[in-house]
This record gives C-alpha cells, structure tokens and sequence, in this order.
C-alpha cells in the first residue's frame, strides 16, 4: 500500500494539460491550480546510471482526475484508487506533495500544465521520474 501511495503521489507531481490559443502564466499560485483536473495521460520511468530500465504509460480514464482544493489538499481518483495528498505551492514554478517532495509545474495555463517530477534514490541507485497530464 506504501509503494502504491508513493506512485500516486508521484503522479500528483507532474501533469500537463494542452489547448489551443492559451496563455502561458508566468508562475504558479495555488488559486491557478485550484479545480479538478481530468487525467489525460500519467507516464513513469525509472533510469539506472541513465539507462532507462522501466517505462510505464497510463492514460486517463473519464472517472480519473486530481482535485485540488484550495485547504491544500488533493484529492486523486487514478486507475479505480482513491488518495488524498498534501500540497502547497513552493516557488513561481513548483509544488510540493505529501512529504515535501518538489515537482516543477512549466508551462501552467487555465486549461493546461505540466508537472514534472524525479528523484535519485541514492548514488548509483535508481532515479524515478513521473509526469502526470491533466485536462480541465
């Protein structure tokens, strides 16, 4: 269950959502990325001393999303799961999940962002990375 709840929030961190004829914010405020997001596309990969070893691609179910609230919580229904996550915004371009762990979010639009995330899990270890894509 830990493992799962640790991919989930992986895959709150990252999220891109693309339309045409949308203006690029410049920065993150949490009234910018308070609503329900649709997920439209989750992918994960996991590299070892920079070859890939594992690529995961999910794409979104109707019933999926990420709902963030404006009392910085998130509220996500992926792939049948539900979870909840802590967040709060970090920087003019990230968020913070759960444990403190930092995504990038560039570009954020009002119907559209991307959500980066990854970290090493020691020297020579694995380095996971997770983009979640979300649509309003």
């Amino acid at each position: 269950m830990k493992a799962y709840k640790l991919f989930v929030l992986f895959a709150a961190m990252v999220f891109v959502i693309s339309c045409k004829n949308e203006n690029v914010q410049p920065g993150v405020s949490q009234s910018q990325i308070v609503a329900r997001w649709r997920i439209a596309k989750d992918s994960a990969a996991n590299l070892l001393n920079g070859a890939l070893t594992n690529a995961n691609v999910y794409v979104g179910r109707a019933d999926d999303y990420y709902d963030f609230r404006a009392d910085g919580k998130c509220y996500i229904h992926e792939n049948g799961s539900f979870d909840t996550l802590a967040y709060k915004i970090v920087t003019d371009n990230s968020v913070a999940f759960g444990n403190e762990l930092p995504s990038t979010i560039n570009p954020l639009t009002s119907h559209s962002a991307t959500i980066d995330f990854s970290f090493a899990q020691g020297p020579g270890l694995t380095t996971y990375s997770k983009t979640v894509f979300l649509t309003k």
